[in-house]
């Protein structure tokens, strides 16, 4: 059984100070607690207005605005694609965080981007290299971010021969 039992504080007559104008210890530390209680209420309701301005300053974003032009559309693409490339892997260590992902804007289709995420590799199958991939990314819906395709980057340079002139064609521009 719990009891409350609440002990008052006597000073003797020697401890207490002197009192203003005849006033009596009991009064002084009611004045005490009062400016106490009004200070702790007071940082109360300045923690409290900040925490509210904080709250209603930035509004939610509406439910109906596309993926693409909310102010965390890259972080959410750069975790979704992470995800897709968990997909395709065995296990996944990213080198690279989310906090500053590498996206490239695709101009002429609204909407689609492209995002980069390095992967560490493992012994078995990317002779412990890292790996970077890349995963074209459609966030045109108001739900998630859709991949479109994910592709491994090469890791060094490559030329496409086709392209190149041949020298059938360097005769029939003479």
């Amino acid at each position: 059984m719990l009891r409350l039992v609440r002990i008052e504080a006597r000073w003797p007559q020697a401890v207490k100070g002197p009192s203003a104008a005849g006033e009596d210890s009991s009064s002084a530390i009611r004045k005490g607690r009062g400016a106490a209680g009004y200070l702790l209420a007071g940082a109360f309701g300045v923690g409290a207005g900040l925490w509210l301005g904080s709250v209603f300053s930035s509004p939610a974003p509406d439910a109906s605005t596309a993926l693409y032009k909310r102010s965390t559309a890259f972080v959410q693409a750069c975790e979704t694609a992470g995800v897709e490339i968990s997909r395709l892997r065995r296990a996944t260590f990213f080198i690279d965080d989310c906090s500053k992902p590498i996206v490239t804007p695709i101009f002429g289709e609204e909407g689609q981007l492209i995002v980069t995420r390095t992967v560490q590799g493992h012994a078995d199958d990317d002779d412990g290299e890292r790996v970077s991939y890349s995963v074209k990314m459609d966030g045109r819906g108001v739900n998630r971010w859709r991949a479109i395709e994910v592709k491994r980057v090469p890791s060094h340079l490559t030329l496409d021969v086709s392209l190149l002139p041949t020298k059938a064609s360097k005769a029939t521009q003479r």
